[in-house]
């Protein structure tokens, strides 16, 4: 009887045991045909993002970028650049800033504080309201032109039409600023 119970532990035992090398055997292999998938489709992986309240798509890769992405986003970076208050100032700074290339970081950076000290001198409040986007794809950069209006104690100061262009790099699928300037030959005062 006790040889029995031994024999019969021993089986349950070597099943087990078989049973754990197997899974072990099987998770690793798939887990290594998942890494090599990944790294050989890795140039070829899209993300696309479809927003809840727009009807466009969005994609991005290793390589290129939708013009749907950068044209919205480019917006999004003008329309927080130049829509400011006094009370709004340090948020839509950060906003850009966690956008901001590392390697301009601080040139934004230094930017933005110049332009909250003219805004705060000045208790300025400037809106600007975006008409048209032009986008690049190939230099990554977005033209967003558009009606910028500064108001000072409820008085409109100046309004005009004014063209903005934002720069950014990818890096790995993600987009980042690395300047936003106004072109010259772009800005049209209309007071």
């Amino acid at each position: 009887m006790k040889r029995e119970h031994y024999i019969k532990g021993a089986r349950e035992r070597r099943v087990t045991t078989t049973l754990h090398w197997a899974l072990t055997g099987l998770l690793a292999s798939s887990t290594l045909l998942s890494l090599m998938l990944v790294f050989e489709k890795q140039q070829d992986v899209k993300t696309i993002v479809v927003p809840f309240d727009r009807g466009d798509s969005f994609w991005v890769s290793n390589r290129a970028v939708s013009e749907n992405y950068l044209a919205r986003l480019g917006e999004t970076v003008v329309v927080q650049f130049l829509t400011l208050t006094s009370s709004n100032l340090a948020h839509h700074q950060e906003a850009i800033l966690q956008l901001a290339a590392p390697s301009r970081h601080a040139h934004l950076k230094k930017i933005l504080q110049g332009q909250a000290a003219r805004v705060k001198a000045s208790q300025l409040s400037v809106n600007f309201y975006p008409q048209t986007v032009a986008v690049d794809v190939a230099s990554l950069t977005v033209d967003v032109t558009g009606r910028q209006h500064r108001y000072t104690a409820g008085h409109e100061l100046s309004s005009e039409t004014v063209t903005y262009r934002v720069h950014f790099l990818q890096n790995y699928g993600q987009l980042f600023v690395t300047g936003i300037d106004v072109p010259e030959d772009k800005k049209e005062k209309k007071s």
